[in-house]
Formats: C-alpha cells, structure tokens, sequence
C-alpha cells in the first residue's frame, strides 16, 4: 500500500470473503431472484365476503298518466322500492303539449334544494312532491320523464305525462249510422270538452256475427290519428274513423269508441248498419221479365 493514499485496493481473498459475507446476508442467490413475486391475491381478486354491499336502485309509485283541472298543480307521489337513502340527484325533464321543451327543463334536485319535495322516510319508502303544472301553463298534455341518480352509480327512469284542461265531455255521436256501400268513413264533428287533454282514442268494433272486427281495437294516438282526430279548440274536434272497410259483409256492426285524458275518460257506444241496394230479381208474370 502506498504512502500517504486513504484507500488500497482490496485483494482477492478480501472479495471473496466479502462476496461470502453478501451471501449470507441475502439467502441463496437463483435465476428466480430475477423474477417478480406474483402476489397470492390480484388486486381484482377481491372476495366476496370484503366488498362494500351493493345498492339496488328501485323506484315505484309513479302512475302513466296525472291529470288537474286547475294549476298550479303539485301532487304528493308516495314511493317505495329500494336505494332511497343513497339517492344524490333527481332530475325532472318536461315537454310542453306543442311539442317544445317546457321552460328552464331539466330541473335538477339534490339535497341542496330538494327539501320538502323530497321526503326519505326509509331506505325503502319515499316521496316527491314536484310541480308538475305551473301557473299559466297552457292547457293540453304534458310529457315527463324523472331520473333518479345512486351514489352507486345506479338510475332508475320513470315517464308519465300530464293532462290539464276541464273535465272531459264528449258530444255529438249519434245512437247508430247506416251506409249502403263501403268503404264508409264519416265525420263526426263533437263538441264538449277537455279535447286539448286527449291522448289516447281506442275503437272496438263487434261484426254482425258477433265476432270482433279484424284488428280491433284499433288505437289512435298523436302519432297515428293525424287527419282523423282534428282538435278545432278545446271545446270542439272532429273524428274520422273508417266504420265500413271494404269487403265488410252487409249487417249490423256494434261500435264503441273510448277517449282518454290523464285519468280522465268517456266511452260512447253505437250501431253501424251496412245495407247493400242489390235486391234480388223476381219475375213478372205478367210482363214476363225479371225485375228488382
């Protein structure tokens, strides 16, 4: 070892003895040391028995349809199901009877501004008491949907629609009509009210041998009943059902015809003679032809 140096370099029995010393300080040394320790559990391995419980969203209580002849109109909707103690959000979307979204829809409740519209009395047991007609709404119906947001990530949607206007009267059919050919489709002009209110026109026809009309009943609704249900004004409409298809054998045919608003609904009934001008010949003896 040189004079005056910190370090001399170390001999080979000195690294031997420290590579032994190494040895024995970390275990044996393997081609297996190289290799990453798989962990008995993966992260996504998790048991059953450790995961937090899940929550199963369940919302009932919600009818079709509502309906009010006044408004505003804010109906308490009682609830049960399951997952109401984790509900975070409530959205509420509404559609105006033109067909436009209804003003400042969608309307957003969280426990921030639900109170008093949104009563949890158990995890099982709630209600909402939203304002489904606001003051000066227009009369006609109301389509809305509500959607109810878990902690969990789970939603549940519900849609209804809401009918406003008077009660709903139905005028101007006749007890029976009759036609002597086919196809026979009158008009019928009616007068009442609560026609902005209709959702729904459902037809059932009974033939003269007592068995139901092919197809009845025959639904109308504002996807359909273009041309056919025509609303001049909430007192006054026209309907324009085919009460004779072609090929209808002759006879009398039993009719009733139903209109729904919300809740509401009336059923008329009526009788449709189908009398052909074909008379059979007889003949004349005394003018020696055939004649009707």
């Amino acid at each position: 070892m040189a004079a005056g140096h910190f370090f001399a370099r170390p001999s080979i029995v000195n690294l031997y003895a420290l590579t032994f010393a190494l040895a024995a300080l970390s275990g044996p040394i393997s081609s297996a040391a190289a290799t990453p320790r798989t962990p008995s559990v993966h992260a996504n391995q998790i048991s059953e028995s450790s995961r937090a419980p899940q929550l199963y969203l369940q919302v009932n209580g919600f009818s079709s349809n509502y309906s009010s002849q006044t408004e505003p109109y804010r109906p308490t909707i009682s609830l049960t199901g399951s997952g109401f103690t984790s509900v975070v959000e409530i959205v509420w979307s509404c559609t105006m009877p033109s067909g436009s979204t209804c003003s400042g829809s969608p309307y957003t409740w969280t426990s921030s501004n639900w109170s008093g519209k949104y009563v949890v009395y158990s995890d099982s047991s709630a209600a909402v008491s939203p304002t489904l007609l606001a003051s000066g709404d227009p009369t006609g119906t109301y389509q809305w949907s509500v959607t109810f947001y878990a902690s969990d990530g789970s939603y549940v949607t519900k849609n209804f629609s809401v009918s406003y206007g008077s009660t709903l009267q139905v005028s101007g059919f006749s007890s029976s009509y009759s036609s002597s050919s086919e196809p026979y489709q009158p008009s019928i002009g009616l007068t009442g009210s609560g026609f902005n209110s209709v959702t729904e026109i459902d037809w059932s026809c009974t033939t003269p041998g007592g068995s139901s009309c092919s197809g009845s009943p025959y639904v109308w609704t504002p996807s359909n009943w273009s041309g056919k249900f025509v609303i001049s004004s909430d007192g006054s409409a026209t309907v324009k059902p085919v009460l004779l298809a072609s090929g209808d054998p002759a006879g009398t045919y039993q009719w009733s015809v139903t209109f729904h608003a919300g809740s509401q609904s009336v059923t008329k009934s009526f009788t449709v003679t189908y009398q052909t001008n074909f008379f059979p010949a007889q003949w004349d003896p005394k003018l020696g032809i055939h004649v009707t």
